[in-house]
């Protein structure tokens, strides 16, 4: 089992409304008021309108993951997760994920971005109570191995539910909330494949303790409803 943990975190600000969102801005790029290269503005993203609901729902997304797939710490900051490529319109009203949780965490926090104008817009953040997630068993019941874990997955509602274009790329990443690094975090599943089409993991945090993180065809046991 494999449990790396957290060495650097890339910090990213939110500046200005767009599309419903707002537009993540990396402070390495520039003037966080919108100049661009030579002092012109930088305009805001425009999101396609999206949606609407279609006639049945739809999973997208990686199934549930087991013991031996990658379990690693989740801290607070920019997080992890998976990136989808929308096959029809609709709305995203779910987001089913294997995350576990440690003593000690408030809440696992959930991002919904949508890629639009080649910009990340944060259009839902849901805080979902530790409570609610299977606890890491290994770390808090001596005796016990990876074997006994549970392995459920929990459902978090976004609500209201974000409306989405087909063919764009929607990222939803989780991140701990009131952990304390190192040792009271979240515990989340990747596996070290590519099992789904059109969708990848994804990782804002930067990904520590993952070398060449940018090359790897790799999901992050998270799924999607799209409606």
């Amino acid at each position: 089992m494999v449990f790396p943990r957290y060495a650097a975190l890339i910090i990213v600000s939110s500046w200005g409304i767009a599309c419903g969102g707002s537009v993540d801005f990396d402070p390495t790029d520039g003037d966080p008021f919108g100049a661009g290269v030579g002092g012109w503005p930088t305009p805001a993203a425009v999101c396609p309108a999206g949606g609407p609901q279609g006639p049945s729902p739809e999973m997208l997304g990686p199934p549930p993951g087991d013991t031996g797939d990658l379990w690693r710490g989740l801290g607070e900051g920019e997080g992890e997760g998976e990136s989808f490529t929308m096959p029809r319109p609709g709305v995203i009203d779910q987001v089913i994920v294997q995350i576990f949780a440690m003593p000690g965490v408030t809440a696992c926090r959930a991002r919904v971005y949508r890629k639009c104008d080649g910009q990340r817009v944060l259009v839902a953040t849901t805080d979902k109570p530790a409570s609610a997630f299977p606890v890491y068993v290994i770390a808090v019941q001596p005796g016990t191995t990876i074997w006994d874990q549970d392995l459920s997955t929990t459902t978090i509602d976004i609500d209201p539910p974000v409306p989405v274009a087909a063919g764009e790329e929607v990222e939803v990443v989780f991140s701990a909330v009131g952990g304390v690094k190192y040792s009271s975090d979240l515990v989340s599943v990747i596996t070290m494949a590519d099992v789904t089409p059109d969708a990848r993991a994804v990782f804002p945090n930067g990904a520590p303790g993952i070398p060449d993180y940018t090359s790897l065809s790799w999901d992050y046991h998270a799924q999607i409803r799209l409606r």
